[in-house]
């Protein structure tokens, strides 16, 4: 193949480039199973997938680039640089997304790559967000999501992995350093309730819960800075009567003392239980009684989010 055509064929891959997927990967030594299934379904598809390792042990590397290897797939790029968070990792990949469209994936769930990009080809031209249906994988049960065609819902639980960004929304933001809450703030900051967003019932994703190594499995004081760097957004004057960011505020508290427990600090309670009564409780109660009737169905279908 000549200079010329290999030019050419190259522009035809990058033409054919519909998603782009950045996945951050650490510590996952003989935990790759799930990310080699999916990542062998996307040959041929409108797909880029781009890894980050955050580089934390020699392990992770070999089975990541001999994995790499053994698809041989341009469509696969492997990053491996020390991060020391998924949001940094992740921040990364943002300047090499070159599709119109892009989202974040976890390397230990299961996402349908083939589902997501049906989910794109039908998407109205005006969209900046699209949000898919997921269920959740436990050790002992799989539960399906089919209530979340609201935005008041996706602010319960934002799952950023089920959501998908118009490239040019997002490619010039960056995730915060840390280790839980970034996926909240990101949305906040790139102002998602005032985008135009559109639900689709298709599922486009497995979130697999109950592993004891997963950041969400663990009791971390990293949510409490999440909190206090909500709060400052609040002096922002926009922020503080969004129903999003309430909501968004609500659910991370709550979730805080399920998993701080007894070893909430004082100061910290007291802020977040002072802050909360500023916010409109309209909200709150919404957030109270969907976090606690969890197991209630809801059938509210919106389009775009005007």
């Amino acid at each position: 193949m000549s200079e010329y055509d290999s030019e050419v064929a190259k522009d035809d891959i990058e033409q054919k480039t519909l998603l782009t997927v950045i996945v951050p990967v650490t510590k996952m030594a003989g935990k790759l199973t799930n990310l080699s299934s999916w990542l062998s379904t996307i040959a041929g598809l409108e797909i880029r997938v781009i890894l980050i390792h955050d580089f934390q042990d020699i392990e992770t590397s070999k089975e990541l680039n001999e994995l790499v290897l053994a698809l041989n797939s341009h469509q696969i790029s492997l990053i491996e640089n020390y991060c020391g968070a998924p949001g940094l990792a992740r921040n990364l990949g943002l300047p090499l997304i070159d599709s119109e469209w892009c989202c974040f994936w976890d390397s230990d769930d299961i996402p349908d790559a083939i589902s997501a990009l049906e989910m794109l080809k039908k998407v109205r031209s005006e969209s900046e967000v699209l949000v898919g249906n997921y269920s959740v994988k436990h050790l002992n049960h799989h539960k399906n999501f089919d209530h979340q065609s609201n935005i008041d819902l996706v602010a319960l639980n934002p799952g950023i992995w089920r959501i998908i960004f118009k490239s040019n929304l997002v490619k010039r933001q960056s995730f915060s350093k840390l280790m839980m809450g970034e996926d909240q703030i990101f949305l906040l900051d790139i102002g998602l309730a005032s985008r135009k967003i559109e639900f689709s019932d298709q599922n486009i994703y497995t979130y697999i819960r109950g592993v004891k190594t997963q950041l969400s499995s663990q009791s971390r004081l990293n949510t409490l800075e999440a909190l206090r760097e909500i709060r400052t957004k609040a002096l922002k004057p926009e922020f503080i009567k969004n129903r999003f960011f309430v909501i968004v505020f609500s659910r991370m508290f709550l979730s805080s003392l399920g998993k701080l427990q007894f070893r909430y600090p004082v100061v910290s309670l007291l802020q977040n239980i002072k802050f909360l009564f500023k916010l409109p409780k309209r909200a709150i109660f919404f957030t109270l009684r969907t976090t606690f009737l969890s197991n209630r169905r809801y059938s509210v279908k919106v389009g775009l989010n005007e």
